[in-house]
């Protein structure tokens, strides 16, 4: 069963919305279904990247394994090649911690 969580909007209750997504993630673990993500106009790729670090570090707090699938689109065809390479400017080492750069 493959489905959305819109998050936000006047039917939106967070309490629900923070249920719902807790009791999804375990009937996914138990089906062994990936969790797949979207990042819709993702330029650089530094969004997607950041999203799958802070999802890596969430997953292992929670001692949790789930295959996941991140997908990052741009209509810039030379903006996606960009950012399947990886490689960033000194600017990212002001907002990014000295040990996450070396990690990632």
């Amino acid at each position: 069963m493959k489905e959305t969580i819109f998050v936000g909007g006047e039917a939106d209750n967070p309490l629900r919305t923070k249920a719902r997504i807790r009791y999804r993630k375990h009937e996914r673990i138990q089906r062994q279904e990936p969790l797949r993500l979207w990042v819709p106009g993702c330029a650089t790729g530094e969004e997607v990247y950041s999203l799958a670090i802070s999802l890596h570090e969430f997953l292992l707090d929670q001692q949790v394994s789930l295959s996941v699938q991140m997908f990052g689109t741009d209509i810039s065809e030379a903006a996606l090649e960009r950012a399947r390479q990886g490689i960033y400017g000194g600017v990212i080492a002001e907002t990014v911690s000295e040990q996450r750069l070396r990690r990632f």
